[in-house]
């Protein structure tokens, strides 16, 4: 086959109506629902039963002079299309057929798209042989291959009937379509999106507060288009597995934000769920993550000390890393040699040298290695989870500063766990500098920029609750108390639980009992 890619001069409508395969006045009647629903005009004829998906691809294929071919999975050369990126292919609706040399031909579902093509012809770099197919063959060919990614309608020959209007046609890299909902997150506060596929659509959702509210239902090639982009970004594509879960970095008009992205397979497709935050352009201060004005003046006094054992607790998604950046802002840094353990990038730390590893692998470097580079202050980041928190108190941590992330919830249970040997209670008195408990509050109380109407703005806050090391506590720990004992010498030493602090704030109006419920659960 040797065909040549055809001009776009020649519009589909053009093509159909000198096939005689559509009327003038199906067209004219189309091209106005098509500014109803925003679809293209090959779409539209077919949802009014006009035509078929093989009466478009028999007009394009005797008017233009190509091919038309019946893509059959059974026949595909998986190794051809192996060559190339399924989001591309998706993108683009199109199969490759053949490679013959410097040439390679594909199947299209619109061979009138010129820079379908030259996109195709930079990736591919050979020169390309276009052949028609139906956009149901090419989805039923790569679904074949790689999986489905939607679930879609058979065919075009059943309607979706879209409970809103498509007001926005998405560009097919997904730039705009990502870039357009981080930022409305990001300015509104939104602490989720979720982009569920379902009925042959797309839906998006924000979480405002406690409530999934959901704010678009997109045309289902969206979906692809948002996959493209995050695989851009450097996500890596799901594949066969059933979940996946990343963290990438997405430039926004001014800036940057992280996007803790996570990929789930399911009956309907793809389902992505993401939460975006900013990049900081500054380390954050213990001033502005929410802590009170006592707790931020104990703990900065407390760093000064240059030696002790700083742990920073909370769920998945509670902020510890942001948290874990202000403290190391009020310690000398600027003096002291910093060496961070991370799985990912974080919030800024200027002065540090940060090695980015899996965990498994922090576990198993990180003691050899501060010691080997004779660090002042370390910082383990989501490293130390679970039982393997036990490791704070390594002799690798002796004379430094080290500021942890742990997974723990209950402040005493760790300091019993971590009490569990008489060697293990003289280390955790001596280095214990202070436990930190936080939780993020997605919260719809009100704040300065609710609506005039009393509408309270979602937003996510942080409550903290910060244990100090005093005199009392550390010779408790000595002498091996109980969880109920440490609790009532830290209560004695001025200590206000997280539980204590929630019932004042509903008791002031400042947290309904639903959230209050979920920080405590």
């Amino acid at each position: 086959m040797s065909q040549h890619a055809p001009s776009t001069s020649r519009y589909m409508t053009n093509i159909l109506l000198e096939a005689g395969t559509v009327s003038e006045a199906a067209i004219e009647q189309a091209v106005m629902r098509q500014r109803e629903t925003g679809r293209r005009i090959g779409e539209t004829l077919i949802e009014m039963g006009v035509v078929t998906e093989q009466d478009i691809a028999w007009a394009l294929s005797r008017q233009l002079g190509i091919t038309y071919v019946d893509v059959t999975p059974e026949a595909l050369d998986r190794d051809l299309i192996y060559e190339f990126q399924e989001s591309i292919l998706r993108r683009l609706n199109v199969v490759p057929l053949v490679r013959d040399g410097h040439g390679l031909t594909v199947a299209m579902a619109d061979p009138l798209d010129e820079d379908c093509q030259a996109e195709l012809t930079r990736e591919a770099r050979a020169t390309i042989t276009v052949c028609v197919a139906t956009t149901t063959a090419i989805h039923a060919a790569l679904d074949r291959v790689f999986g489905s990614r939607v679930a879609r309608p058979h065919g075009y020959e059943t309607p979706i009937e879209a409970e809103g209007l498509y007001d926005i046609l998405w560009e097919r890299s997904g730039v705009t379509f990502l870039l357009f909902h981080v930022s409305s997150a990001l300015k509104r506060g939104i602490a989720e999106l979720h982009f569920l596929p379902g009925g042959g659509q797309l839906h998006v959702y924000y979480r405002e507060g406690r409530r999934l509210v959901r704010v678009a239902s997109e045309p289902a090639p969206v979906l692809d288009y948002l996959l493209t982009r995050l695989e851009a970004l450097g996500l890596t594509p799901l594949g066969d597995q059933h979940h996946l879960r990343a963290q990438l970095r997405c430039p926004l008009h001014a800036g940057f934000a992280f996007l803790d992205v996570s990929l789930l397979r399911s009956s309907n497709g793809i389902a992505v769920t993401m939460s975006p935050r900013p990049e900081f352009d500054q380390p954050p201060s213990l001033d502005s993550i929410g802590l009170d004005s006592g707790e931020i003046e104990a703990l900065r006094e407390l760093l000064h000390a240059q030696a002790g054992l700083v742990l920073v607790c909370g769920p998945p998604g509670s902020g510890t890393s942001t948290t874990l950046a202000a403290l190391v802002d009020s310690t000398d840094a600027r003096h002291a040699r910093v060496l961070a353990f991370e799985p990912k990038p974080a919030a800024p730390l200027p002065q540090a040298t940060r090695v980015h590893v899996p965990t498994v692998d922090a576990l198993a470097m990180w003691e050899e290695t501060v010691i080997a580079q004779n660090a002042d202050l370390v910082l383990l980041d989501e490293v130390l989870k679970g039982d393997h928190v036990m490791q704070t108190l390594s002799p690798a941590g002796s004379g430094r500063l080290m500021l942890a992330t742990t997974d723990w919830t209950d402040s005493f249970a760790l300091l019993s766990f971590l009490s569990s040997t008489p060697r293990a209670r003289v280390v955790l008195a001596d280095r214990m500098l202070a436990i930190i408990q936080q939780r993020a509050l997605r919260a719809s109380t009100p704040r300065a920029d609710s609506a005039s109407d009393g509408t309270p703005a979602p937003h996510t806050a942080v409550l903290f609750e910060v244990l100090t090391a005093s005199d009392l506590l550390r010779e408790a720990i000595r002498s091996n108390a109980d969880p109920a004992r440490l609790r009532q010498v830290a209560i004695d030493n001025g200590f206000r639980s997280l539980a204590t602090r929630v019932r004042d704030r509903v008791a002031n109006g400042t947290l309904s009992a639903i959230d209050a419920a979920r920080v405590l659960t």
